[in-house]
């Protein structure tokens, strides 16, 4: 994880705006990633202020790509149910307790990691022809169909 980080940490983009008088609008950006949720694509109830803000960071993913065109790529994760509980993730953290239930409800037949949205920037990082897309990192979840 350590490996995966660092070349994270190497392309994390940053992005920086610059209005000046007479010199307009200066954009300084290497990787732009924009981190949202699947809540921008599914809701329930009593959500509206969260899934309202994640569909406003998948919008303004799909407008910086249009407005920086040519100059960079600009790309958006939008994670399911990731565990991130555990000691490995934070001092003090307590392991979550997952049912077979949780797991099995995912296609891919577990919750996901913190890793699994790592891979999916190291995917975005090397996928040259990529930009202005919502890349849903959720195991399937989005796409099953579950009724209580």
């Amino acid at each position: 994880l350590d490996v995966v980080r660092s070349r994270v940490d190497e392309l994390r983009g940053t992005l920086s705006l610059q209005t000046s008088p007479g010199q307009g609008t200066t954009w300084q950006l290497r990787f732009p990633l924009t981190l949202a949720s699947t809540r921008a694509l599914q809701s329930e109830p009593g959500a509206e202020a969260y899934a309202a803000a994640k569909g406003g960071v998948v919008a303004l993913t799909h407008a910086l790509a249009a407005s920086l065109a040519g100059r960079v790529r600009v790309n958006c994760i939008c994670p399911g149910w990731i565990d991130v509980s555990g000691p490995a993730y934070g001092p003090g953290r307590r392991q979550a307790d997952l049912s077979a239930r949780d797991h099995a409800q995912h296609w891919a037949g577990r919750v996901g990691t913190p890793e699994d949205i790592a891979g999916a920037v190291l995917h975005l990082a090397g996928a040259g022809f990529t930009t202005g897309q919502i890349l849903v990192v959720d195991g399937g979840m989005t796409r099953t169909m579950l009724y209580a």
